[in-house]
């Protein structure tokens, strides 16, 4: 399992980055416990039961790289409410919110065009590789994703990550 933001598709990666200096604005010391995944290490973790993990294969956004668990420090999750709350404004999904297994650590901006039912089909040993090798805009954020990060991280980062064109000076 990887620790690396840089694992991270461009779009997660930005949004983790905000979401690590919040919380150190709060006055925490985020723990960046795990972001992307091989399938084999997402299905070893769902393999060690439902207290762990309710999902196998690709059917978790860590293995798309879109997700990032964060400790603060708290095993409460109402102590992740402000991360929670500033992630969901920059259109991410908090695991606090899951309902039956709230993983208060959990944060995923899941991809703006498809859910993982369709990027994963079949989330067995095999297609699971096929399936996070063919994601749709896995390394791009979408101009949809874009949009939503737009007020926080202005016209600079769209420019350079989805490579629009800029004018010349006359």
């Amino acid at each position: 399992m990887s620790r690396d933001l840089s694992a991270l598709t461009h779009d997660t990666r930005a949004a983790a980055e905000r979401l690590i200096e919040f919380a150190k604005s709060q006055g925490f010391n985020p723990v960046v416990q795990s972001t992307a995944r091989s399938c084999a290490e997402q299905n070893a973790l769902f393999a060690q039961g439902p207290t762990v993990t309710k999902v196998q294969g690709c059917r978790s956004w860590h293995v798309m790289g879109r997700a990032i668990d964060v400790h603060i420090g708290s095993e409460n999750c109402a102590d992740y409410i402000p991360l929670a709350n500033f992630w969901k404004r920059m259109g991410g999904r908090w695991g606090g919110d899951f309902p039956g297994f709230p993983d208060c650590v959990h944060f995923e901006l899941p991809h703006p065009d498809k859910s993982l039912a369709e990027l994963c089909p079949d989330p067995s040993p095999g297609n699971c590789e096929l399936a996070v090798a063919s994601q749709p805009g896995g390394a791009l954020a979408s101009r949809q994703t874009l949009a939503l990060f737009g007020a926080a991280f202005g016209a600079a980062l769209a420019m350079t990550v989805v490579g629009g064109k800029r004018r010349r000076r006359a």
